[in-house]
Protein backbone atom coordinates (compact mmCIF):
# COMPACT_ATOMS: atom_id res chain seq x y z
CA UNK A 1 0.00 0.00 0.00
CA UNK A 2 2.86 2.42 0.27
CA UNK A 3 3.23 2.85 -3.22
CA UNK A 4 -0.34 4.13 -3.64
CA UNK A 5 0.32 8.21 -3.08
CA UNK A 6 -2.28 9.48 -5.98
CA UNK A 7 -5.32 10.98 -5.29
CA UNK A 8 -7.40 8.75 -7.80
CA UNK A 9 -5.93 5.88 -5.91
CA UNK A 10 -6.45 6.62 -2.38
CA UNK A 11 -9.78 8.06 -3.13
CA UNK A 12 -10.71 4.65 -4.91
CA UNK A 13 -8.86 2.45 -1.69
CA UNK A 14 -11.75 4.61 0.31
CA UNK A 15 -14.52 3.88 -1.95
CA UNK A 16 -14.13 0.19 -1.84
CA UNK A 17 -13.93 0.93 2.23
CA UNK A 18 -16.57 2.34 2.06
CA UNK A 19 -19.23 -0.02 0.09
CA UNK A 20 -17.76 -3.10 2.27
CA UNK A 21 -19.03 -0.93 5.31
CA UNK A 22 -22.63 -0.36 3.73
CA UNK A 23 -22.65 -3.89 2.60
CA UNK A 24 -21.78 -5.75 5.98
CA UNK A 25 -23.81 -2.81 7.98
CA UNK A 26 -27.05 -3.45 4.74
CA UNK A 27 -26.91 0.21 3.95
CA UNK A 28 -28.77 0.41 7.61
CA UNK A 29 -27.13 3.66 9.04
CA UNK A 30 -27.34 6.77 6.49
CA UNK A 31 -25.59 9.26 8.78
CA UNK A 32 -22.27 9.69 9.84
CA UNK A 33 -20.72 11.64 12.33
CA UNK A 34 -16.99 11.55 12.16
CA UNK A 35 -14.67 12.02 14.87
CA UNK A 36 -11.73 14.71 14.19
CA UNK A 37 -8.59 16.13 15.89
CA UNK A 38 -7.39 18.83 13.47
CA UNK A 39 -4.32 16.23 12.70
CA UNK A 40 -3.53 14.83 9.08
CA UNK A 41 -5.05 11.46 9.16
CA UNK A 42 -8.63 13.45 10.69
CA UNK A 43 -7.98 15.92 8.01
CA UNK A 44 -7.98 13.35 5.29
CA UNK A 45 -10.88 11.59 6.28
CA UNK A 46 -13.20 14.72 5.84
CA UNK A 47 -12.24 15.47 2.37
CA UNK A 48 -12.20 11.78 1.11
CA UNK A 49 -15.84 12.26 2.83
CA UNK A 50 -16.32 15.36 0.84
CA UNK A 51 -14.96 14.42 -2.35
CA UNK A 52 -17.25 10.51 -2.18
CA UNK A 53 -20.00 10.29 -5.11
CA UNK A 54 -21.48 7.84 -2.15
CA UNK A 55 -22.78 9.90 0.18
CA UNK A 56 -24.83 12.65 0.91
CA UNK A 57 -23.12 15.78 2.58
CA UNK A 58 -26.37 16.47 4.45
CA UNK A 59 -25.79 13.31 6.37
CA UNK A 60 -22.60 13.89 7.65
CA UNK A 61 -21.50 15.62 10.86
CA UNK A 62 -18.03 16.35 12.34
CA UNK A 63 -17.24 16.13 15.96
CA UNK A 64 -14.45 17.59 18.05
CA UNK A 65 -13.29 16.39 21.59
CA UNK A 66 -11.36 19.18 23.71
CA UNK A 67 -10.01 17.09 26.61
CA UNK A 68 -8.04 20.04 27.79
CA UNK A 69 -4.79 18.41 28.08
CA UNK A 70 -3.15 21.56 26.79
CA UNK A 71 -2.41 24.98 26.30
CA UNK A 72 -3.38 24.39 22.36
CA UNK A 73 -6.21 22.35 23.01
CA UNK A 74 -8.43 25.74 21.91
CA UNK A 75 -6.20 26.54 19.04
CA UNK A 76 -7.45 22.20 17.69
CA UNK A 77 -10.83 23.40 18.43
CA UNK A 78 -10.70 26.48 16.55
CA UNK A 79 -8.66 24.34 13.38
CA UNK A 80 -11.55 21.63 13.56
CA UNK A 81 -14.62 24.62 13.57
CA UNK A 82 -12.68 25.99 10.29
CA UNK A 83 -12.60 22.54 8.52
CA UNK A 84 -16.31 22.15 9.05
CA UNK A 85 -16.68 25.66 7.84
CA UNK A 86 -14.40 24.91 4.64
CA UNK A 87 -16.15 21.81 3.74
CA UNK A 88 -20.02 23.34 5.12
CA UNK A 89 -20.28 20.29 7.33
CA UNK A 90 -21.93 20.90 11.00
CA UNK A 91 -19.84 20.07 13.55
CA UNK A 92 -20.40 19.46 17.13
CA UNK A 93 -17.95 20.74 19.73
CA UNK A 94 -17.54 18.76 23.25
CA UNK A 95 -15.27 19.80 26.13
CA UNK A 96 -13.96 16.70 28.58
CA UNK A 97 -11.50 16.26 31.68
CA UNK A 98 -9.55 13.40 32.23
CA UNK A 99 -7.19 12.83 35.18
CA UNK A 100 -3.69 13.30 35.07
CA UNK A 101 -1.63 10.39 35.77
CA UNK A 102 -0.98 7.18 34.68
CA UNK A 103 -2.97 5.52 31.43
CA UNK A 104 -3.51 9.39 30.46
CA UNK A 105 -4.01 8.06 26.19
CA UNK A 106 -6.44 5.65 27.34
CA UNK A 107 -8.62 7.68 29.51
CA UNK A 108 -9.19 10.55 26.65
CA UNK A 109 -9.77 7.61 24.50
CA UNK A 110 -12.72 6.41 26.80
CA UNK A 111 -13.97 9.98 27.31
CA UNK A 112 -14.06 10.50 23.55
CA UNK A 113 -16.07 7.73 22.53
CA UNK A 114 -17.94 8.19 25.76
CA UNK A 115 -19.22 11.77 24.73
CA UNK A 116 -18.98 10.77 20.90
CA UNK A 117 -21.92 7.75 21.57
CA UNK A 118 -24.59 10.36 23.18
CA UNK A 119 -24.87 11.69 19.40
CA UNK A 120 -25.28 8.05 17.64
CA UNK A 121 -29.05 6.89 16.92
CA UNK A 122 -30.48 3.96 15.05
CA UNK A 123 -29.15 5.36 11.96
CA UNK A 124 -25.77 6.78 12.87
CA UNK A 125 -22.37 5.27 12.95
CA UNK A 126 -19.56 7.01 14.07
CA UNK A 127 -16.56 7.12 11.76
CA UNK A 128 -13.17 7.32 12.69
CA UNK A 129 -9.55 8.33 10.68
CA UNK A 130 -7.47 4.92 12.40
CA UNK A 131 -4.78 3.32 9.85
CA UNK A 132 -2.90 0.37 8.99
CA UNK A 133 -0.28 1.65 11.09
CA UNK A 134 -2.64 1.85 13.90
CA UNK A 135 -3.83 -1.64 13.01
CA UNK A 136 -0.71 -3.04 13.28
CA UNK A 137 0.24 -1.48 16.62
CA UNK A 138 -2.91 -2.88 18.34
CA UNK A 139 -1.50 -6.37 16.76
CA UNK A 140 1.66 -5.84 18.53
CA UNK A 141 0.88 -4.53 21.35
CA UNK A 142 -1.97 -7.37 22.07
CA UNK A 143 0.60 -9.91 21.04
CA UNK A 144 2.96 -8.59 24.07
CA UNK A 145 0.16 -8.60 26.40
CA UNK A 146 -0.38 -12.22 26.01
CA UNK A 147 -3.82 -11.81 24.29
CA UNK A 148 -5.88 -14.42 22.77
CA UNK A 149 -6.38 -15.32 18.83
CA UNK A 150 -9.45 -12.30 19.47
CA UNK A 151 -6.12 -9.68 20.09
CA UNK A 152 -4.38 -10.31 17.06
CA UNK A 153 -7.08 -9.54 14.53
CA UNK A 154 -6.62 -5.92 16.12
CA UNK A 155 -9.15 -3.32 14.25
CA UNK A 156 -11.95 -3.92 12.27
CA UNK A 157 -13.12 -2.02 9.19
CA UNK A 158 -16.38 -2.19 11.36
CA UNK A 159 -18.06 -3.16 14.44
CA UNK A 160 -21.27 -2.78 15.93
CA UNK A 161 -20.55 -2.93 19.68
CA UNK A 162 -20.62 -1.06 21.94
CA UNK A 163 -21.89 1.14 19.40
CA UNK A 164 -21.84 1.00 15.41
CA UNK A 165 -18.07 2.17 14.70
CA UNK A 166 -16.34 2.56 11.27
CA UNK A 167 -12.53 2.64 9.84
CA UNK A 168 -12.58 3.45 6.27
CA UNK A 169 -9.16 4.19 6.38
CA UNK A 170 -7.46 1.16 7.81
CA UNK A 171 -6.35 -0.60 4.34
CA UNK A 172 -4.04 2.84 4.16
CA UNK A 173 -0.76 3.07 5.85
CA UNK A 174 0.42 6.51 7.64
CA UNK A 175 2.73 7.68 4.73
CA UNK A 176 -0.06 7.03 1.99
CA UNK A 177 -2.43 9.41 4.14
CA UNK A 178 0.12 12.40 4.31
CA UNK A 179 1.18 11.77 1.01
CA UNK A 180 -2.64 12.26 0.09
CA UNK A 181 -3.07 15.36 1.80
CA UNK A 182 0.75 16.96 0.53
CA UNK A 183 -1.32 16.06 -2.70
CA UNK A 184 -4.79 17.69 -2.14
CA UNK A 185 -3.01 21.05 -0.56
CA UNK A 186 -4.65 20.02 2.65
CA UNK A 187 -3.42 21.81 5.93
CA UNK A 188 -3.34 20.06 9.58
CA UNK A 189 -2.14 20.53 12.96
CA UNK A 190 0.37 18.23 14.83
CA UNK A 191 0.02 17.53 18.07
CA UNK A 192 2.78 17.67 20.45
CA UNK A 193 0.82 15.65 23.28
CA UNK A 194 1.33 12.20 20.28
CA UNK A 195 4.69 12.76 20.95
CA UNK A 196 4.91 14.02 24.51
CA UNK A 197 2.88 11.55 26.24
CA UNK A 198 4.58 8.73 28.56
CA UNK A 199 3.02 5.55 27.75
CA UNK A 200 3.27 2.04 26.61
CA UNK A 201 1.94 2.64 23.08
CA UNK A 202 3.52 6.17 22.23
CA UNK A 203 6.74 3.85 22.73
CA UNK A 204 5.56 1.28 20.49
CA UNK A 205 4.51 3.83 17.92
CA UNK A 206 7.26 6.26 17.90
CA UNK A 207 10.23 4.05 18.53
CA UNK A 208 9.38 0.50 18.55
CA UNK A 209 7.34 0.29 15.00
CA UNK A 210 10.18 2.49 13.22
CA UNK A 211 13.25 0.21 14.24
CA UNK A 212 10.45 -2.88 13.42
CA UNK A 213 10.36 -1.64 9.70
CA UNK A 214 13.75 -1.05 9.01
CA UNK A 215 14.21 -5.27 9.87
CA UNK A 216 11.44 -6.26 7.96
CA UNK A 217 9.98 -3.21 5.98
CA UNK A 218 7.29 -6.10 4.90
CA UNK A 219 5.59 -6.24 8.59
CA UNK A 220 2.41 -4.67 7.71
CA UNK A 221 1.43 -7.45 5.05
CA UNK A 222 2.62 -10.01 6.96
CA UNK A 223 0.57 -8.64 10.55
CA UNK A 224 -2.50 -8.17 8.02
CA UNK A 225 -2.03 -11.29 6.86
CA UNK A 226 -2.17 -12.81 10.41
CA UNK A 227 -5.16 -10.18 11.19
CA UNK A 228 -7.22 -12.08 8.36
CA UNK A 229 -6.44 -15.87 9.31
CA UNK A 230 -6.98 -14.91 12.93
CA UNK A 231 -10.68 -13.59 11.82
CA UNK A 232 -11.25 -15.94 9.63
CA UNK A 233 -10.40 -18.81 12.58
CA UNK A 234 -12.56 -16.98 15.15
CA UNK A 235 -15.66 -16.97 12.64
CA UNK A 236 -15.14 -20.84 12.50
CA UNK A 237 -15.05 -20.93 15.95
CA UNK A 238 -18.07 -18.88 16.34
CA UNK A 239 -19.93 -20.83 14.16
CA UNK A 240 -18.73 -24.51 16.00
CA UNK A 241 -19.98 -22.39 19.28
CA UNK A 242 -23.20 -20.63 17.91
CA UNK A 243 -24.55 -24.50 17.64
CA UNK A 244 -22.74 -25.93 20.45
CA UNK A 245 -24.97 -23.54 22.77
CA UNK A 246 -28.11 -24.18 20.94
CA UNK A 247 -27.36 -27.93 21.31
CA UNK A 248 -27.10 -27.08 25.38
CA UNK A 249 -30.26 -24.54 25.79
CA UNK A 250 -33.43 -25.77 26.10
CA UNK A 251 -36.48 -24.09 26.88
CA UNK A 252 -37.82 -24.03 30.75
CA UNK A 253 -41.30 -24.07 31.64
CA UNK A 254 -41.97 -23.17 27.62
CA UNK A 255 -40.83 -19.84 27.33
CA UNK A 256 -36.97 -19.37 28.49
CA UNK A 257 -34.21 -20.42 27.01
CA UNK A 258 -31.39 -21.86 29.33
CA UNK A 259 -28.37 -23.08 29.13
CA UNK A 260 -28.11 -26.31 30.31
CA UNK A 261 -25.42 -27.57 32.62
CA UNK A 262 -25.21 -30.80 32.49
CA UNK A 263 -25.40 -30.75 28.02
CA UNK A 264 -22.48 -27.84 28.97
CA UNK A 265 -20.19 -30.00 30.95
CA UNK A 266 -20.94 -33.10 28.82
CA UNK A 267 -18.50 -31.73 26.13
CA UNK A 268 -14.55 -31.53 25.71
CA UNK A 269 -13.03 -28.83 27.49
CA UNK A 270 -12.18 -26.91 25.04
CA UNK A 271 -16.03 -26.97 23.54
CA UNK A 272 -17.71 -26.00 26.63
CA UNK A 273 -14.93 -22.94 27.42
CA UNK A 274 -15.07 -21.91 23.92
CA UNK A 275 -19.43 -21.89 23.62
CA UNK A 276 -19.09 -19.87 27.06
CA UNK A 277 -16.89 -17.29 25.63
CA UNK A 278 -19.18 -17.26 23.22
CA UNK A 279 -22.71 -17.43 24.91
CA UNK A 280 -21.11 -14.51 27.30
CA UNK A 281 -20.29 -12.26 24.15
CA UNK A 282 -24.09 -12.83 23.12
CA UNK A 283 -25.77 -10.71 25.85
CA UNK A 284 -22.55 -8.89 27.18
CA UNK A 285 -21.71 -7.52 24.03
CA UNK A 286 -17.87 -8.13 24.01
CA UNK A 287 -15.97 -11.35 24.80
CA UNK A 288 -14.79 -11.78 28.34
CA UNK A 289 -11.35 -11.22 29.60
CA UNK A 290 -9.55 -13.56 31.33
CA UNK A 291 -10.34 -12.53 34.63
CA UNK A 292 -14.24 -12.29 34.33
CA UNK A 293 -13.80 -15.71 32.36
CA UNK A 294 -12.19 -17.51 34.67
CA UNK A 295 -15.24 -15.92 37.45
CA UNK A 296 -17.76 -17.36 35.45
CA UNK A 297 -16.58 -20.48 35.29
CA UNK A 298 -15.98 -20.95 39.06
CA UNK A 299 -19.29 -19.55 39.65
CA UNK A 300 -21.31 -22.02 37.49
CA UNK A 301 -19.00 -24.80 38.64
CA UNK A 302 -18.84 -24.69 42.44
CA UNK A 303 -22.21 -22.79 43.61
CA UNK A 304 -24.32 -24.47 46.10
CA UNK A 305 -27.33 -22.69 46.23
CA UNK A 306 -30.16 -23.49 44.12
CA UNK A 307 -30.31 -19.68 42.67
CA UNK A 308 -27.16 -17.91 42.45
CA UNK A 309 -26.73 -14.38 40.42
CA UNK A 310 -23.44 -13.14 39.18
CA UNK A 311 -22.54 -9.82 37.85
CA UNK A 312 -20.55 -10.44 34.49
CA UNK A 313 -19.39 -7.01 32.61
CA UNK A 314 -23.01 -5.24 33.61
CA UNK A 315 -25.00 -8.15 33.02
CA UNK A 316 -26.42 -10.23 35.72
CA UNK A 317 -26.11 -14.27 35.08
CA UNK A 318 -28.44 -16.08 37.20
CA UNK A 319 -27.68 -20.00 37.84
CA UNK A 320 -30.77 -21.69 38.91
CA UNK A 321 -30.42 -25.60 40.13
CA UNK A 322 -28.47 -26.93 36.87
CA UNK A 323 -29.63 -24.06 34.33
CA UNK A 324 -28.15 -20.62 33.96
CA UNK A 325 -29.40 -17.49 31.62
CA UNK A 326 -28.35 -14.05 31.71
CA UNK A 327 -31.24 -11.53 33.12
CA UNK A 328 -31.71 -9.37 29.73
CA UNK A 329 -33.05 -12.61 28.38
CA UNK A 330 -35.61 -13.32 30.33
CA UNK A 331 -38.09 -9.85 28.92
CA UNK A 332 -36.63 -10.14 24.86
CA UNK A 333 -40.23 -11.85 23.86
CA UNK A 334 -42.29 -10.00 26.86
CA UNK A 335 -44.32 -7.03 26.99
CA UNK A 336 -44.74 -5.33 30.04
CA UNK A 337 -48.21 -5.03 31.53
CA UNK A 338 -49.40 -2.82 33.95
CA UNK A 339 -51.26 -4.42 36.57
CA UNK A 340 -53.83 -2.08 38.17
CA UNK A 341 -56.66 -3.54 40.83
CA UNK A 342 -59.16 -2.06 38.31
CA UNK A 343 -57.75 -5.27 36.09
CA UNK A 344 -57.17 -7.53 38.97
CA UNK A 345 -61.19 -6.97 39.99
CA UNK A 346 -62.34 -7.56 36.70
CA UNK A 347 -60.07 -10.88 36.32
CA UNK A 348 -61.35 -12.18 39.43
CA UNK A 349 -65.09 -11.20 38.28
CA UNK A 350 -64.57 -13.13 35.01
CA UNK A 351 -63.96 -16.42 37.49
CA UNK A 352 -66.60 -15.14 39.86
CA UNK A 353 -69.99 -12.86 38.25
CA UNK A 354 -71.82 -12.83 41.62
CA UNK A 355 -68.06 -11.65 43.38
CA UNK A 356 -68.63 -8.31 44.83
CA UNK A 357 -64.48 -6.74 44.61
CA UNK A 358 -64.18 -3.72 43.60
CA UNK A 359 -60.83 -2.20 43.00
CA UNK A 360 -61.02 0.14 45.87
CA UNK A 361 -61.19 -3.07 48.22
CA UNK A 362 -57.99 -4.32 46.52
CA UNK A 363 -54.75 -3.14 46.59
CA UNK A 364 -51.12 -4.48 45.46
CA UNK A 365 -47.89 -4.67 47.12
CA UNK A 366 -44.64 -6.11 45.72
CA UNK A 367 -43.67 -9.70 47.71
CA UNK A 368 -41.59 -8.95 51.19
CA UNK A 369 -41.27 -12.61 51.90
CA UNK A 370 -42.52 -14.22 54.46
CA UNK A 371 -46.37 -14.36 52.90
CA UNK A 372 -49.12 -16.94 53.59
CA UNK A 373 -51.43 -18.67 51.79
CA UNK A 374 -54.62 -20.20 52.34
CA UNK A 375 -55.25 -23.61 49.74
CA UNK A 376 -58.07 -25.04 49.03
CA UNK A 377 -57.90 -27.51 52.41
CA UNK A 378 -57.86 -23.92 54.15
CA UNK A 379 -54.83 -24.97 55.19
CA UNK A 380 -52.08 -21.68 55.73
CA UNK A 381 -49.42 -22.39 53.45
CA UNK A 382 -46.03 -19.98 52.47
CA UNK A 383 -46.29 -18.65 49.23
CA UNK A 384 -42.86 -19.97 48.80
CA UNK A 385 -43.60 -23.60 48.87
CA UNK A 386 -46.50 -22.57 46.52
CA UNK A 387 -44.00 -20.99 44.23
CA UNK A 388 -41.68 -24.20 44.83
CA UNK A 389 -44.55 -26.40 44.43
CA UNK A 390 -45.76 -24.56 40.89
CA UNK A 391 -41.67 -24.50 39.56
CA UNK A 392 -42.17 -20.87 39.48
CA UNK A 393 -38.45 -20.04 38.72
CA UNK A 394 -37.09 -17.19 41.99
CA UNK A 395 -36.36 -14.66 38.67
CA UNK A 396 -40.36 -14.26 38.47
CA UNK A 397 -41.20 -14.48 41.71
CA UNK A 398 -39.20 -11.28 42.49
CA UNK A 399 -41.93 -9.59 39.81
CA UNK A 400 -45.08 -10.32 41.27
CA UNK A 401 -47.36 -8.63 42.69
CA UNK A 402 -49.85 -9.14 45.86
CA UNK A 403 -53.18 -8.73 45.45
CA UNK A 404 -55.50 -7.96 48.72
CA UNK A 405 -58.44 -8.03 49.95
CA UNK A 406 -59.49 -5.34 52.74
CA UNK A 407 -55.74 -4.93 53.49
CA UNK A 408 -55.80 -7.99 54.93
CA UNK A 409 -56.63 -11.35 53.23
CA UNK A 410 -54.38 -12.20 50.02
CA UNK A 411 -56.61 -13.61 47.10
CA UNK A 412 -54.05 -13.54 44.24
CA UNK A 413 -50.84 -13.29 42.75
CA UNK A 414 -50.09 -11.20 39.57
CA UNK A 415 -47.15 -11.08 37.13
CA UNK A 416 -46.61 -8.13 35.50
CA UNK A 417 -45.34 -9.80 32.55
CA UNK A 418 -46.58 -12.20 30.01
CA UNK A 419 -44.58 -13.78 27.21
CA UNK A 420 -45.62 -14.11 23.32
CA UNK A 421 -45.84 -17.98 22.90
CA UNK A 422 -46.54 -19.06 26.63
CA UNK A 423 -50.32 -20.63 26.38
CA UNK A 424 -50.14 -22.07 30.22
CA UNK A 425 -52.20 -21.02 33.36
CA UNK A 426 -50.80 -22.03 36.47
CA UNK A 427 -53.77 -21.74 38.69
CA UNK A 428 -54.88 -23.39 42.01
CA UNK A 429 -58.09 -25.92 41.78
CA UNK A 430 -58.16 -26.15 37.75
CA UNK A 431 -59.88 -22.40 37.68
CA UNK A 432 -59.81 -21.79 34.50
CA UNK A 433 -61.18 -18.00 33.38
CA UNK A 434 -64.09 -17.94 30.61
CA UNK A 435 -61.45 -16.88 27.86
CA UNK A 436 -58.20 -17.86 27.03
CA UNK A 437 -56.08 -14.67 26.56
CA UNK A 438 -52.02 -15.39 26.62
CA UNK A 439 -50.52 -15.43 29.98
CA UNK A 440 -51.35 -12.70 31.83
CA UNK A 441 -52.25 -13.50 35.39
CA UNK A 442 -50.99 -16.78 37.86
CA UNK A 443 -53.33 -17.56 40.37
CA UNK A 444 -52.24 -18.64 43.32
CA UNK A 445 -55.38 -18.50 45.69
CA UNK A 446 -58.62 -17.59 44.55
CA UNK A 447 -61.72 -18.04 46.94
CA UNK A 448 -64.51 -19.95 46.61
CA UNK A 449 -68.04 -18.41 45.35
CA UNK A 450 -66.70 -14.68 45.89
CA UNK A 451 -65.97 -15.06 49.78
CA UNK A 452 -62.54 -14.44 50.86
CA UNK A 453 -61.20 -17.53 52.76
CA UNK A 454 -58.64 -16.38 56.18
Amino acid sequence: MGTVTTIQQVGSVFLESLRTIQSLTNNKYQNFLLMISGGVDSTVLVDLFYTASLVNHSFITLIHVNHNLQSSSVEFENYCTAIARKYNYKIILCKGTVSKGSSLENQARRLRYSLCSNYLDSSTMLVTAHHLDDHCETIVQNLIRGTGIKGLVGLSLFKYSPFPIARPLLSLEKSTIKAYALQRSLSWIDDPMNSALISKRVALREEIMPRFEIIYPQYRKSLLRLSTICSETIRHEELNAHQDIKNATVLLFGKYPVVSLSLLFNMPTERKNNALRFYIRQFCGNYPTTKQFNSVSQFIATSKDSYAELLVASQKLIKWKEYILFENQRFSNTTRLDITPELCSALIKCQFPQTTYLPENLILVPRKGGEKITDSSLKRKSVRNKFQQLTIPPWERQECLFCYFNGNALIMIVHENFTMYDQQWLLLNNLMLPFKPITLVKYLNISTHGKTVK
